[in-house]
């Protein structure tokens, strides 16, 4: 998804002329700013590890592509620019709140939007601060708890509080600010909506009856074909009197080897699938989406 986002943002900065007969090229974004809603504490460390380093990934996959088809200078670029991200989490489920002092409170009895602390009740071992951006319709306001996961940008907490505030306020849907910061907001968004496009892949109905059948038989294939090439190098799994032969380390290694490939080819294999309910593809049947081609850059769908 990130590889398809930057190939289409540096598609988007080609200008629609060209000079002096000259070719007109894209450029490749410097800075990605990431917002990451729906983990907790415990989690940080794969966000850093694992979803980081995969942008990272995505970022030169798109690179090579755009080099290859020569939409980015390649005379410009000898190799792969280095791309500076900062990350933030939003924690939105937490027990904090805070109240205004007397005749600071907004009309519900709440401290004004715009609320923000960084300091004494927060973490001490990372970047972090509360913002309150909102102006809660009733009850006590919730305030966002951002934490600062990476910062290659090297954007001090002033400036990344006041980013993440004024972001609150571009939401499309409301004319005032939001709870958080809107790019995370907007993946609530979709995949709400990818939800319901995927809603037979995940429960019982008569469509997703027959999908589930197909993925069993395709995930059984797939671990038939592996079982026979250990039972081909080590033999049966049971001795002659039926009772169960003892596997070697070499064995239980390639087993845990052919699990996680099958793992893998079985994700490939929903994710072929529910391609095909989200886009449309000139060899399957027209997907689920109402749009034309068109108007699929904008978010019409908010």
């Amino acid at each position: 998804m990130v590889k398809e986002r930057i190939l289409d943002w540096v598609t988007e900065q080609i200008p629609p002329f060209k000079k002096k007969g000259r070719p007109t090229y894209g450029r490749l974004p410097t800075n990605i700013i990431y917002y990451r809603d729906g983990v907790s504490d415990p989690q940080f460390l794969d966000v850093q590890s694992q979803e980081l380093s995969a942008i990272e990934r995505a970022f030169r996959d798109a690179y090579d592509e755009l080099k290859l088809n020569g939409t980015i200078n390649s005379f410009e670029l000898d190799e792969c620019p280095k791309v500076n991200i900062t990350a933030l989490v939003c924690i939105k489920r937490h027990g904090t709140r805070f109240y205004p002092l007397s005749g600071q409170a907004d009309g519900n009895g709440n401290c004004p939007p715009g609320t923000q602390v960084e300091s004494v009740v927060t973490s001490p071992f990372f970047m972090d601060f509360y913002l309150q951006s909102h102006a809660a319709i009733k009850g006590t306001a919730k305030p966002c708890h951002y934490f600062v996961l990476r910062n290659d940008m090297q954007l001090s907490l002033t400036d990344l509080r006041m980013l993440t505030h004024e972001l609150c306020y571009t939401y499309v849907r409301a004319p005032c600010g939001v709870s958080y910061a809107s790019p995370a907001y907007y993946a609530d968004r979709l995949c709400e909506r990818g939800r319901i496009y995927l809603r037979d892949m995940y429960q019982r109905t008569d469509r997703g009856a027959a999908l589930h059948t197909q993925f069993k038989k395709f995930k059984w294939d797939k671990e038939d074909a592996r079982e026979a090439v250990r039972v081909g190098e080590f033999g049966n799994l049971r001795n002659d009197d039926g009772s169960a032969r003892r596997k070697t380390d070499k064995e239980v290694k390639m087993e845990e080897t052919h699990r996680k490939e099958v793992e893998e080819l079985c994700d490939q294999w929903a994710l072929g699938k529910a391609r095909l309910e989200w886009y449309d593809d000139e060899n399957e049947p027209v997907g689920q989406n109402p749009w034309h081609q068109n108007i699929s850059k904008t978010m019409f769908w908010m």
